[in-house]
């Protein structure tokens, strides 16, 4: 919203320029319209601008400046011809219009660096949420890791071998024999497959 609200003040302010310039040289009840309309823009604005407490000070520089902006331009004759109201725009009202149109980019400004300490605020918050996270999944992925390397170890590659062993046995009469260096769950299958074949052998040897 103060995005827009800067962008309304310098266009209003803008707008008063130029029909201050068009009333120096045709004092027509047409440019005074648009001066006034503009103002009432301006003064739109910077009600708005006011409803933001953060941004009173500098909103409070505008409206000095542009009580001084509006004495100017209300107490000077505009019927007194060219050549007076040129003297008297280059002498009285440009100074004027430029500290009112300086208090105004100063507004935009402060706001424009707030904007950005913003941003900056978002992206350190952001990393500093994310850094745990981060962290927490590399942690996890390292567990994982050695997990499934202990179960690989351990598990996975004991079965794996005590089962070639077996269907050796099984297909071609070759030695079940088979070192396991597993837990004690896996030593206790090996034992027991072992003891199956050992008993599997002694009652065929006893068949005449």
């Amino acid at each position: 919203m103060n995005i827009e609200v800067s962008e309304d003040m310098i266009t209003a302010l803008q707008e008063q320029n130029v029909a201050i310039l068009q009333l120096s040289i045709s004092n027509s009840p047409n440019y005074r319209e648009a001066y006034g309309n503009a103002g009432i823009r301006l003064d739109s604005a910077l009600s708005k601008a006011a409803a933001t407490v953060r941004d009173l000070p500098e909103v409070e520089k505008i409206h000095v400046a542009r009580q001084q902006y509006l004495r100017q331009v209300n107490s000077h004759d505009f019927t007194r011809g060219i050549q007076a109201n040129t003297e008297w725009y280059i002498r009285q009202y440009s100074p004027a219009f430029n500290e009112l149109m300086q208090s105004v980019n100063s507004y935009v400004l402060t706001n424009e660096t707030s904007l950005q300490q913003k941003v900056v605020s978002l992206e350190e918050r952001t990393r500093r949420s994310l850094t745990p996270a981060i962290l927490t999944m590399a942690v996890v992925t390292a567990l994982l890791g050695i997990l499934l390397y202990l179960l690989n170890l351990y598990y996975i590659k004991p079965i794996l071998r005590i089962n070639r062993s077996l269907q050796g046995f099984l297909r071609a009469g070759i030695p079940f024999d088979v070192k396991t260096e597993g837990c004690d769950e896996v030593h206790q299958i090996k034992e027991s497959i072992a003891d199956l074949i050992t008993a599997f052998k002694n009652k065929k040897g006893e068949q005449p």
